[in-house]
C-alpha cells in the first residue's frame, strides 16, 4: 500500500487545463484500488472482487491518481536535529 494524490483536471479561464491536487487516498503498489469479494468465484476457482470506487464532493472534471512525490530532506530540515540541539551551550 502507498499514499496517492488524486488530481483533477480543471480547465481555467485561459482554456488551459490545470492539474489540482484534491486529496490522497491509499492504493495497492500499483495504483489500484482495492477490491471488494462479491462471493463468486472464475473457473479456476480465484475469488471475483469488484473494483472500489468512491465519491467526491467536487465539480465535475476528469482525474487521476499519481504516485505522490518523495519529500526531499535538505540537511537543516529539523528531523536531523538531536534532542540536546535546543539547549544553549555553555
Amino acid at each position: 500500500m502507498k499514499l496517492f494524490d488524486l488530481k483533477a483536471a480543471i480547465v481555467g479561464s485561459d482554456h488551459k487545463t490545470h492539474w489540482r491536487t484534491i486529496g490522497t487516498v491509499f492504493a495497492g503498489d500499483d495504483g489500484s484500488l482495492i477490491g471488494l469479494p462479491t462471493g463468486n468465484f472464475d473457473s479456476e476457482g480465484k475469488p471475483l472482487t469488484k473494483a472500489a470506487g468512491f465519491a467526491i464532493d467536487y465539480p465535475t472534471c476528469n482525474g487521476v491518481i499519481v504516485p505522490r512525490p518523495k519529500k526531499v530532506r535538505e540537511p537543516g530540515d529539523d528531523d536531523n536535529r538531536s534532542p540536546t540541539d535546543d539547549q544553549a551551550k555553555p
